[in-house]
This record gives structure tokens, C-alpha cells and sequence, in this order.
């Protein structure tokens, strides 16, 4: 838990300032602070001048208002997992609005399709979606960087460094300093969008570390500023679309330790010349106390370009400053003696070659050709094909010598050593080639007769030279399945044509294939946007992995037009209800929350629970700000992942922050059980048959006043106002059909009296619980509370027209006359019109104590006096609730992070008197008075990380402990004699909140935190580090205020 430990050991000096700590820890880390293993990387465009012109860019930024060139310096460790989120916002049309990211010298090892290249791996990243690249580093340590693989869009800005630390690096003792500030990136800039480039483009200045100089400019340059005798680590990164550089610092020799992330035996250099792709770190002993401790140039001399005859003014340069100097420009020179020879690099360890001296078992030559502006590998120019190879392969529809793009697939088979020469001095020379998925052996290098099996550098770009008679050939073992694109670097080349694809095709690994094929084809559904794709895309459910963007627009659901706050499965197809999202028991869900809210009317920040899941081991999924979270800040996202192995059933998700769910966000949730043992009672349950139940306003939820009534119900996200000729929802059947319904009460306040005319309805789950099916005719459901219901339509003989889906709220529009409350229930074939059905009085009402659990139907501790016995009476004064006299206020640190802190004793976590203590292993039962003191009721009280045995129901005396129903919303009844019981036995460890689910009763307090086995909260698998930037993040924006 280090990550936040600075900012909570900050909280408990200053408990009172909050807001100003965070914000100013985010002030002063926002500019230059390196994000990872997991960050959002949100990719847009800004208008920047870092060499004095000014021009906008495609730029990356850990949120939308950090976007900053380079883009920021990822870091993590040897051994972590990263979790890239990706989210494109690109506008400028100027430049390519789509993205994909290649993350340059990691090998991707069985998550080939992480790798980033558009056509190989992935289809591009679609604007307005984002996309999480997930992948392990188990054996990589060293200097890498990321940049777009979309055409030549990193040429426009989409590049920066990337670092993987190695706690046990084997030249440790020979630096003290390695951190954000060591890292040199270096590039070539234009004044110009990529796409407007013709041909092969000159840069207008080279940039160091994203400032530099035009010819005759006085831009801004880079300093780095070092100690007196200190030996720095310096991390090396062509971020180049084109042009080497020729890289020194006057006065100073530098000692490589590291090539592409290869360590290597020390040597000792004055300049070094680094082409594009490729990374060197070096140590630096700066000068002792006592010798010259003032500025001197940094030079990275292009071969290219209009800077690229010398260093007047301060092109093609930076500053290295001790401290104490005067901040002024260099006044040294350059005299340089000793260049780097990459024949003279090698291996720390493992030096030699793969096969040593013996032959290859795979030999290709690649002979590159120019020619009519386009650049040809063996005779065949490759063009991305619209159907990635990743795919191909994975799909089984092509043979080896079928894959496209024609010519330019060069399979290989596994565990074979792969010899490639690469001849020199073609047009556009020196190209630097490479390799994704593999660092290789240069045993012969450019300028060079020499052929070295015994110990040549290793490394993952080299340049093959400008002579004709230059033969570079590299070596490596085709041990890491994958379909890798070798290319050149510079990008107007690739772009052109220069690549080929090598493909590994019998150990593309069949572990992910499944995730594989799925991510593909998200990408192909929202990249290429076929007719048939974007018909289907408004209903189609989504998960368990998805993106969930949360954004504002109009809606007009009840014929009333108002801005809401929304959920979809992009920014295009936001919608009401929310996307159904769906799985299977025994899944993992990735559900990503991107914020893209802008309407302050109305809450711009959000967090979402997942009504019903137990988040067992991931109470920092659950969603509650205040409880488990903070909230999610406008242009940022958090993933929220969590597993349900022994769940399957009918839930629902929503806005957990204040009141906003009744705003809009908010929609059904399905877990399907391949094993469902009811199964052999219905024929169809699919996105059809789920049915939602709503309230809507036509005021904003902040707006609303204390308790408001609704404008409208709505059954699927369409209704009636009193008066109104809005669309109503149809729910089509056949005839003679048995379907599984499932009713989820999305309410934001009043329960409903729901009801199908001429239809009965037989009960099989509650609450993501099976039952004994139980036939009814009548379901009073309340707010967050789900019936899974058997509907037997008629036989074609019967009457197949139009019948009446019937939902009346207790508050809010009342009766049915012209639809209000209302939705239509059509059997095929039947006339477009409204029904003129009529209701009939209930014979069978649903009553709860006529429920029983399917299987284990005891309660827990069956008929023995509980371990753990509460009463929670319910009061209200003054506008606010109280349970046991004390108002729920969520606090500004969240109940988990003040646990996770060991900050805290269980007796002082706060909100004080709301937080109750459970012990591990314990049955316990909860009793909850009616109506004789509080208002509001019947209040509907859900209980997180559980559902619970209601031993005694509302308008009932009796106590069941034989087959009690099993649900997780459950009504406190609306008589003074009222007295719920319910049950729940200790297993899961989290603090979970017990509230009102009226969202209005919540806001008031009535709610409680029951704080379960607090010991085993801090032992439970750590929240992601993402999570602990929430808060900070939310701390540093101003409060918002209505």
C-alpha cells in the first residue's frame, strides 16, 4: 500500500485539508510525474509550441488536461503487469483521428495482440473509445519507449519513454542516480501535419526532452541539472520519425552499460550515434567540486533536416547544468575523439549468438528496392492489410501461404534460429530495422566484414547501412509466438512500404485465444463500422470485458428533453438504460469507467457499484464513494475488475456518488449459468427478455430538492407523461414460447406494482438467487430489487394481440389512462397499436414469505440465537435520517483506505457512529424496526457483499429459519408493527454499506458501514495502484457546487 501512504501520512498531520493537500501534491507532480504499471493514457490534440512555432499535435497524457510531448514517461518493475488504458479523444481532422500504441522493445510474450501495430496485431483505436493493453515484463528490465503504429502518426506527437527497472540490475554499484530526471529523449520535429507531408519530409528542429530551437529561434531549451561528483545513469531514447543523431555532451565521456534493453559490458564513448527506435543508457561521472562546475551543450546532431549543419543558436541542443551555475547558455565545445562502434558493444551475460557458429536453421535474405515512391521488401511493398494478420491466424479461415498482405508473410516455424541479411546502401539509407517481439544478435553489423558469433551486441533496432556492399545479418530464436512485423523505423519509410511479417503460426498461443479474438473483433466492430455492425450496435449487451464511457447528452425518453448523465459502450452510443452488460458465471470482468461528463448542472465526477456482486477479495470494486473509493474525476477512467466464480443471476449497476444515478446512469447487469438448474423450464433468455423498471425526472438530480416526485415511469427506458404520445417499449413474443423474464428495479425511489395483462408470471430467482418457482400474477418490486419470471405465451389458437405491460409506482404519475406506466407486450403478428387490454384484480400476489430458496434453504445458524445481534431503528429530523440517532455522512478518506492505512484502530474509523465492527466467521441478524419514527417508508435497505436470509418479512409476525428467502434488497415494511429480520453469515471480508436504496434517503443518511473482519481487509489482495490516485486525483479539483 505505499503508493498512498504518502498522502494518507499527510491526511492525519492535517486531517482538516484534505483538498489543499491533494491539490498540492498534484500540482507538483502533474508536469513531470511518470505514470504506471497501470494509468489511462488519454491521447488528444493540443496546440503546442516546443521549438517557438506553434501547431497542434497528437499528444498523450495521463488525463485529458496533461496531454504533454513527449508523452509521459511510463515506468514499473521487472516481473509487473502493465495496464495501459488508451483512450482516444482526437478531434483535429487535420491529422489521423484514430490511434493504436506499440510499446517499442517489449517482447509481448502470449499477448502478441498488446503488440500495437495496425494491421498485425490490432485494428486502430476508433475516437471517442479507448482500449487496455495488459501484458506482463517477467524478464525485461531496461529502456524502452511507446509510440503510435497507426501510419505515421507518432511523427505528429504520439511518442514517449518507457522505462522497466530492475531491482536487481547487475551494474547497480556502478551509479547513484536513476530516476524521471536521467531519461534524454530526443526528436525530430515538424512544422507541418503528417498527413499534408509529400514524399519523405524534412523536420524543421530536433527536440531534447520536448523543447529545442528552429533556425534563429530563441525557444525555451531543455536543462539537466546535475550534482558535482555523482555518477548519473542516463537513459538514452531516439523517439526519431527519421533522421540518427549524432549525441554528446561537451567535456563528458559517457559509459554505455545498456542497448535496447540489453545490458552490456561497460564502454567507454564521447559521442554515440542513435537511430531511430534505438536506446542507450550510459553512466555520467560528473566533475568533482573543484573542477569547472558550470553549463555545457548537449548536442544531438541530425543527419537530416533543416538543423542539421550545426549547433548556431542553440539548435539541435540542450543544457547540462551543475547546480550553482549561472543560467545562462553554454559557451563549450566539442571535441570528440571517441565514437561509439557497435562492434565494439557486448553482452553482459549470455554473449553468444543464438546457434553459435553453426548454420541457421532458417536463412531469408531481405533485398529492399525503391521505386514509383514506394519501397519494396523481395519484390512485395507492404500495405497494412484491413484484417490483421493477428486475426487471420486466429481465425482458422487462412492457410500459412494464404495470410496477406501477399508477399509480405514470412511464417516461421517454432524453435528454430532464424539467420536474416539485410543489404545495405538502398535509397533512403541508413535504415534502421526493427524487430517486434525479440531482440536479435548483430554478428555482423554495418561497416563491417566481420561476422561475430562469440558475443555481438544484442539488441532490437540496428541500422543496416549506407554502403552497397554493407551485408548487416542478425540472428535470433524464434521462441515467442506471435505475428511480429519487421520494419524500418524511420515512419514516412514504413509508410511506404518497407515491412514484412513474420509469423510464429503453430505457438500462437491457444491460452489466448479467446481474449484474442475478442479484442479483434471489438476493435473491427468500432474501427470499420460495417452496415451490419451499426445496426446491431444500440442493443447489443457488452462484457465481460468492455468499456463503459459515462458522458452527457439530451435524451427525450418521456417525450420531455432534458441532458442526462449516461453510459455506453462508446461515446457515440451512450443510451438509457445503460448497455446490459453480461458474462458467464465464473468469469473475470474488465469493466472499464471512462469519465467524459462535462454539464455542471449536474455531477461531473462518478463511481460505479455492481448491485448484487459480492466482490469477494475486491471490495475495492464495489463502487460506494466514501466506503470502498473516490470518485472517478471528468477526463480520467478507472477499471474495475472482479470475478464472480460462484454468482450467476439478474443484477444491475449505477452511479454510487450522491444522487447522480437518478440522473441516468444506471442499467442491468446478467451473469448467465451454463448449468442454470432451472433451465429446462424456459426456451428463451437472452437481451430480449430483460425488462427494466425506472423512474425519470425532469429536473437534475442536484436540483431537485430534498425528496422529489418523478416525472415518469419507464419500462425499458421509454414512457409517458401524463398526456403524452411518446413511444412506448414493445417486448415481442412468439406464441406458445416459454421465456425467462428478468425485471430489474433501476428506481431511484418509488417501488412498482408490476403486472403483464392476461399473463401470470412464475417466480424462479430473487436478487441473483434461484427459488421454487412460485406463480404469481402481481409483483410489488422495490427500488434495486430483481425477479427472474417464467412467462408461458399463448398457443397460436389463443388471442396473439397486444396485451398491456402494466407498472404502477406507489408516488410519482398515477393510473395507466394513455399509456403512463405502461409498456406493450405484442405476440408476432399483431397490429401496431396500443392494447385495449384491461387489468384485472390480483388473485395471486407475490408474497415474499411465499419464496424459498432452491437449494441450502436454512438461514444461517438455522434456529440458534445469532453470533452478532443488531438493531437499526430508523429516525428522521430536520431533513435528515438517523440510524441509531447517527446521520450518514461519507467521509472524505474512504472507509477501505482508512483500514488499508493502519492508520486507524477499528474504533476510529470514521464516519463516527455509523461504522459497526463484525468479526470473521459469525452469524448475523439484523433487526430493523417499520414505520413508527421514520418517514419516507417502505424504505427498500440493500446490504453490500451479501445477500442475507429475511427471517421475518414486512407484514408478517412469524420467524422463518427453515427456507427463508435469500435475496439482497429487502422492504422494511410500512407498519409500526413492522419488524424485518434478516440474516447473513460473516464470510467475506470488505466494509460494506447497508442503506436506503430511495437515492434520496441515502443523500439524507440513512445508511450504515459494516466494517467485516477488518483484519482480513488488510490482508486481502491490494487494490490496483490506479486506485490509490483516485483520490488525490478528486482531492485537486475544486468542489463542485449547485
Amino acid at each position: 500500500m505505499s503508493a498512498f501512504a504518502a498522502t494518507f501520512d499527510a491526511f492525519m498531520v492535517m486531517k482538516s485539508s484534505t483538498r489543499i493537500i491533494g491539490s498540492l501534491l498534484m500540482t507538483a507532480a502533474t508536469a513531470t510525474a511518470a505514470i504506471g504499471p497501470s494509468a489511462n493514457l488519454v491521447i488528444a490534440n493540443k496546440a503546442i509550441s516546443p521549438d517557438g512555432f506553434s501547431r497542434s499535435a497528437v499528444l498523450a497524457g495521463a488525463s485529458s488536461n496533461s496531454l504533454q510531448f513527449p508523452g509521459p514517461l511510463i515506468t514499473g518493475k521487472k516481473g509487473d503487469t502493465f495496464q495501459l488504458n488508451v483512450i482516444d479523444h482526437l478531434t483535429d481532422k487535420t491529422m489521423l483521428t484514430s490511434t493504436s500504441i506499440h510499446w517499442h522493445g517489449l517482447f509481448q510474450e502470449k499477448s502478441s495482440w498488446a503488440d500495437g501495430p495496425v494491421g498485425v496485431t490490432q485494428c486502430p483505436i476508433a475516437p471517442g473509445h479507448s482500449f487496455l493493453y495488459k501484458f506482463s515484463v517477467p524478464d525485461q528490465a531496461g529502456t524502452y519507449w511507446y509510440h503510435s503504429h497507426y501510419s505515421t502518426q507518432y511523427c505528429d506527437g504520439l511518442r514517449g519513454a518507457l522505462v522497466v527497472y530492475d531491482p536487481a540490475d547487475p551494474h547497480r554499484s556502478l551509479y547513484e542516480v536513476d530516476n524521471e530526471s536521467t531519461v534524454i529523449t530526443l526528436s525530430d520535429w515538424y512544422h507541418f501535419p503528417a498527413p499534408a507531408a509529400t514524399g519523405v519530409p524534412m523536420p524543421n528542429s530536433t527536440l531534447i526532452n520536448g523543447l529545442g530551437r528552429a533556425p534563429n529561434g530563441t525557444s525555451a531549451l531543455t536543462v539537466i541539472n546535475v550534482k558535482p561528483n555523482t555518477r548519473y545513469r542516463f537513459r538514452l531514447v531516439s523517439l526519431s520519425c527519421d533522421p540518427n543523431f549524432v549525441f554528446s555532451i561537451d567535456g563528458h565521456n559517457m559509459t554505455i552499460i545498456e542497448v535496447d534493453g540489453q545490458s552490456t559490458k561497460p564502454l567507454t564513448v564521447d559521442s554515440i550515434q542513435i537511430y531511430a527506435g534505438q536506446r542507450y543508457s550510459f553512466v555520467l561521472n560528473t566533475f568533482k567540486a573543484d573542477q569547472s562546475l558550470g553549463n555545457y551543450w548537449i548536442r544531438a546532431l541530425p543527419n537530416l533536416g533543416a538543423t542539421s549543419k550545426g549547433f548556431d543558436g542553440g539548435v539541435n541542443s540542450a543544457i547540462l547544468r551543475y547546480v550553482g551555475a549561472k543560467a545562462v547558455d553554454p559557451t563549450t565545445t566539442s571535441v570528440l575523439k571517441n565514437p561509439l562502434l557497435e562492434t565494439n558493444l557486448h553482452p553482459l551475460t549470455n554473449p553468444q549468438a543464438p546457434g553459435h557458429n553453426k548454420p541457421a536453421d532458417k536463412k531469408l535474405n531481405l533485398d529492399i528496392t525503391f521505386s514509383n515512391g514506394t519501397f519494396k521488401v523481395n519484390n512485395a511493398t507492404f500495405s497494412p492489410p484491413k484484417v490483421p494478420v493477428l486475426l487471420q491466424i486466429l481465425s482458422h479461415k487462412y492457410t500459412p501461404q494464404q495470410l496477406l498482405p501477399k508477399g509480405s508473410v514470412y511464417p516461421l516455424e517454432p524453435n528454430q534460429v532464424v539467420e536474416i541479411t539485410l543489404p545495405g546502401g538502398s535509397t533512403g539509407s541508413p535504415h534502421p530495422i526493427h524487430l517486434h517481439g525479440h531482440a536479435f544478435s548483430v554478428i555482423r553489423s554495418a561497416n563491417s566484414t566481420v561476422y561475430n558469433y562469440d558475443n555481438p551486441v544484442r539488441r532490437d533496432v540496428v541500422n543496416i547501412g549506407t554502403d552497397i556492399n554493407d551485408r548487416v545479418t542478425i540472428r535470433f530464436k524464434t521462441d515467442n509466438a506471435g505475428p511480429w512485423i519487421l520494419h524500418c523505423h524511420i515512419d514516412w519509410h514504413l509508410e511506404a512500404g518497407m515491412g514484412c511479417t513474420l509469423p510464429n503460426l503453430r505457438r500462437i498461443a491457444a491460452s489466448n485465444l479467446l481474449i484474442a479474438l475478442k479484442i479483434l473483433w471489438f476493435q473491427m466492430k468500432t474501427f470499420l463500422g460495417s452496415v451490419l455492425l451499426s445496426a446491431s450496435i444500440a442493443a447489443a449487451a457488452i462484457g465481460p470485458s468492455a468499456n463503459i464511457f459515462v458522458a452527457n447528452k439530451f435524451i427525450t425518453p418521456d417525450g420531455f428533453n432534458r441532458s442526462a448523465v449516461l453510459a455506453g459502450a462508446s461515446e457515440d452510443s451512450i443510451q438509457f438504460p445503460g448497455p446490459l452488460i453480461t458474462g458467464n458465471k465464473g468469469d473475470t470482468f474488465q469493466l472499464n469507467v471512462i469519465d467524459n461528463l462535462t454539464n455542471t448542472s449536474m455531477l461531473t465526477s462518478t463511481s460505479i457499484h455492481w448491485h448484487g456482486l459480492f466482490q469477494n477479495k475486491s471490495s475495492w470494486a464495489d463502487g460506494p464513494v466514501g466506503v470502498t473509493q473516490c470518485p472517478i474525476t471528468p477526463g480520467n477512467s478507472f477499471l474495475y475488475e472482479f470475478d464472480v466464480p460462484n454468482q450467476a443471476g439478474t443484477f444491475w449497476y449505477h452511479s454510487h456518488y450522491q444522487t447522480q444515478y437518478c440522473d441516468g446512469l444506471r442499467g442491468a447487469f446478467v451473469v448467465y449459468d451454463p448449468s442454470d438448474p432451472h433451465k429446462a423450464l424456459y426456451d428463451v433468455d437472452d437481451e430480449s427478455t430483460v425488462i427494466t423498471l425506472a423512474d425519470w425526472y425532469h429536473t437534475p438530480a442536484p436540483s431537485a430538492g430534498s425528496v422529489p416526485k418523478s416525472s415518469a415511469t419507464l419500462i425499458n427506458g421509454l414512457g409517458r407523461t401524463a398526456g403524452g404520445t411518446s413511444e412506448l417499449a414493445v417486448i415481442n413474443v412468439k406464441p406458445d414460447t416459454r421465456y425467462r423474464f428478468r425485471l430489474v428495479s433501476i428506481s431511484c425511489d418509488p417501488n412498482f406494482n408490476f403486472t403483464i395483462d392476461g399473463h401470470n408470471m412464475t417466480i424462479i430467482e430473487v436478487d441473483g438467487q434461484n427459488t421454487e418457482p412460485l406463480v404469481v400474477d402481481f409483483i410489488q418490486i422495490f427500488a434495486g430489487q430483481r425477479y427472474s419470471f417464467i412467462l408461458q405465451t399463448f398457443k397460436a389458437a389463443d388471442s396473439l394481440g397486444n396485451y398491456w405491460i402494466r407498472s404502477l409506482a406507489n408516488i410519482g404519475p398515477q393510473g395507466f389512462n394513455g399509456g403512463v406506466n405502461s409498456a406493450i407486450l405484442r405476440y408476432v403478428g399483431a397490429d401496431e397499436v396500443d392494447p385495449t387490454t384491461t387489468a384485472s384484480p390480483s388473485v395471486i400476489p407475490l408474497v415474499e414469505t411465499n419464496l424459498h430458496p432452491l437449494e441450502n434453504p436454512q438461514a444461517p445458524g438455522y434456529n440458534r440465537t445469532a453470533d452478532i445481534q443488531l438493531s437499526l431503528p430508523v429516525s428522521f429530523s430536520n431533513g435528515s435520517f438517523k440510524v441509531n440517532g447517527t446521520s450518514f455522512m461519507p467521509p472524505k478518506v474512504p472507509v477501505l483506505l482508512q483500514i488499508l492505512s493502519h492508520q486507524y484502530t477499528p474504533q476510529e474509523l470514521m464516519p463516527e457512529g455509523s461504522v459497526y465492527l463484525l468479526e470473521p466467521n459469525k452469524v448475523v441478524e439484523i433487526t430493523m424496526p417499520g414505520a413508527s419514527t421514520s418517514a419516507g417508508n417502505p424504505h427498500p435497505i440493500h446490504l453490500h457483499g451479501h445477500s442475507f436470509s429475511v427471517v421475518r418479512s414486512a407484514g408478517n409476525s412469524s420467524y422463518n429459519y427453515d427456507n427463508p428467502v435469500r435475496r439482497d434488497v429487502v422492504s422494511m415494511g410500512s407498519s409500526a408493527s413492522d419488524l424485518v429480520t434478516i440474516r447473513f453469515e460473516t464470510d467475506n471480508s470488505g466494509p460494506w454499506i447497508m442503506h436506503c436504496h430511495i437515492d434520496w434517503h441515502l443523500e439524507a443518511g440513512l445508511a450504515v458501514v459494516m466494517a467485516e473482519n477488518f483484519d482480513g481487509i488488510q490482508s486481502n489482495p491490494s487494490p490496483p495502484p490506479a486506485w490509490d490516485q483516485l483520490c488525490p486525483t478528486f482531492d485537486a479539483l475544486p468542489p463542485q457546487t449547485f
